[in-house]
């Protein structure tokens, strides 16, 4: 009996150890830019967009989106290409994590580039550089274009 309790007393502590992830960047999964909007009072448009590093593309259409649902795409690699320059040519790395205000109807965007191991995430919501409204638009224009056909594969 002593030694299932020492061996159930040893799972707990082991179980309850704080995982450090200070060192942690990525989940390992390579290179991407993403973008999440939220939602508003009106009808704002509520959707997630991931592009990978080799094109691979999904879509989630939410609320308020022409595509709905989970769907993918492939971009060419000339156009992935210029996406992840733009985001490097416009030094993505330097911003603030956040550009918010105290305004209670402006959706917020969330924008996320994952580059050799490194990973940023910046909110966009008030008073955001041209700079980075550009580099919204631009991520924006690839999630709303045409071609998602294919249901996302499980």
């Amino acid at each position: 009996m002593k030694k299932y309790l020492f061996l159930l007393s040893l799972s707990i502590i082991m179980m309850s150890q704080k995982c450090d992830d200070s060192t942690a960047t990525t989940s390992g999964e390579g290179d991407f830019i993403a973008i999440q909007t939220s939602g508003c009072y009106g009808k704002c448009p509520v959707y997630g967009f991931k592009i990978m590093e080799d094109g691979s593309a999904t879509f989630k259409g939410e609320r308020f989106t022409v595509v709905e649902g989970v769907k993918e795409k492939k971009f060419t690699k000339k156009e992935t290409e210029s996406l992840f320059n733009s985001f490097e040519a416009n030094d993505f790395w330097s911003f603030k994590d956040e550009y918010d205000g105290n305004v209670s109807d402006l959706p917020a965007i969330h924008l996320a580039y994952s580059k050799n191991g490194e990973m940023k995430k910046i909110k966009l919501r008030y008073e955001i550089p041209d700079r980075l409204i550009g580099l919204s638009k631009l991520l924006q224009s690839y999630a709303n274009s045409e071609g998602w056909v294919r249901e996302r594969r499980n």
